[in-house]
């Protein structure tokens, strides 16, 4: 009974500290790399590529006319109508950017899967601001967009806002 005991509490302890690590993994700087910071250990990432996104009213409704909710279909769809269309939304002198990478749709599925991190200031208040903002189609200014890879292969994205 003991020894299961002592399994229960390893599992706890070994769920909760992947919980909290994860948690608090974020971006300190991004340049030419990305340092993703993971507790006190931090690590360059390989930038695959990055734009900047206006998001417009046009961007928060599907292909079907129906009002996208979640944020993260919102930034896909605005890659979708940038590839598809052609088309880049302005905002006064600045807008969409198009990018290299978000050019089929499996490819932006990554929107829906990938990790997502935000700079290392940001507080849990300011990461659901950004998140509300893009769903209502109120970012005042647009939204930053970095591809990158982790050391384990998997593509993340950096998200931040611009102006």
């Amino acid at each position: 009974m003991k020894y299961l005991s002592l399994v229960s509490c390893l599992v706890v302890a070994l769920f909760t500290s992947t919980a909290v690590s994860q948690a608090s993994s974020c971006v300190d700087d991004h340049d030419e790399t990305i340092q993703l910071r993971n507790g006190s250990h931090i690590n360059s990432m390989e930038r695959i590529a990055s734009y900047v996104a206006h998001i417009s009213d046009r961007d928060l409704i599907n292909s079907r006319g129906e009002r996208l909710t979640g944020f993260r279909h919102i930034l896909s769809q605005d890659r979708s109508n940038v590839h598809k269309t052609g088309i880049l939304d302005e905002k006064g002198d600045f807008g969409d950017r198009n990018d290299d990478f978000f050019t089929s749709l499996k490819k932006r599925k990554l929107f829906l899967t990938a990790d997502i991190y935000y700079y290392c200031y940001l507080d849990q208040a300011a990461i659901a601001s950004i998140k509300k903002q893009i769903v209502d189609g109120q970012v005042p200014g647009f939204v930053s967009v970095v591809i990158f890879k982790k050391q384990n292969g998997e593509l993340a994205l950096f998200l931040s806002t611009v102006g």
